[in-house]
């Protein structure tokens, strides 16, 4: 779904009855209309819709940990992106559950809680408005490709920022990163910062899900794991 941010602009006018003399010299203001037009387009798709933990028996999450929470397993799916031609994109991932995230992870830990919480997408609230747990998506270079060849990605904080490599400081031998709102991601050319164009892109991602402990939850229902992400392309 599109956001449309409207400008208005409104015209004021005065009618001046007493100038007299030469005309009064007015200001200036310059207006530029620009955008670029693409000859291709490019299709994304993820090879499951649905990441799906099942059936999951209250008396299973026993955890009393309160940074780890009740960690439920990872589960991978790929996100293919396909083009008409070689092209340069980027793309990047929202939380259509913004807000519900509980900060569930040990892991992330040394970053602190309000930055940490950026690194996670939420699984919804209880009724009592409770959040029920968060996940993670990491993309690793490892069981990725680009054009068929090994792959090479690249990130950036948002859209105007610069890129960088995929890297784990703590494990040289995995590149990887979790998505975060506003992070961008796209192939690189090796060696370089620059992001290269691609006829196609497979970019293996490990989702990660914790729920919250049950003496936060307090469920005498059955409860619903509500994560939603939308996953959207952006052409550089």
């Amino acid at each position: 779904m599109y956001m449309k941010k409207e400008l208005t602009l409104i015209l004021a006018v005065v009618i001046c009855p007493f100038i007299t003399g030469s005309a009064m010299a007015a200001g200036t203001a310059d207006m530029s209309v620009g955008g670029t037009v693409i000859t291709g387009s490019c299709t994304p798709t993820l090879s499951a819709s649905t990441v799906d933990y099942g059936t999951i028996d209250v008396s299973r999450l026993t955890s009393t940990d309160e940074k780890a929470g009740n960690r439920l397993g990872f589960r991978d799916i790929t996100l293919n992106v396909t083009c008409d031609s070689p092209m340069k994109v980027a793309w990047g991932v929202t939380d259509n559950r913004l807000g519900t995230a509980a900060w569930l992870s040990s892991d992330v830990e040394f970053l602190g809680p309000d930055y940490a919480r950026a690194y996670f997408f939420g699984l919804g609230d209880t009724p009592e408005g409770k959040h029920i747990g968060s996940y993670s998506i990491t993309l690793t270079e490892s069981g990725s490709t680009v054009d068929g060849g090994p792959a090479h990605f690249l990130q950036r904080a948002n859209a105007s920022g610069p890129w960088t490599y995929l890297t784990n400081t703590t494990n040289a031998d995995i590149y990887e990163r979790d998505a975060a709102p506003d992070k961008q991601f796209t192939a690189g050319s090796p060696g370089t910062h620059e992001p290269m164009a691609a006829t196609t892109a497979s970019y293996a991602l490990s989702i990660s899900l914790q729920v919250d402990l049950m003496s936060n939850l307090n469920l005498t229902d059955d409860t619903v794991l509500d994560g939603s992400a939308t996953f959207t392309l952006v052409y550089l």
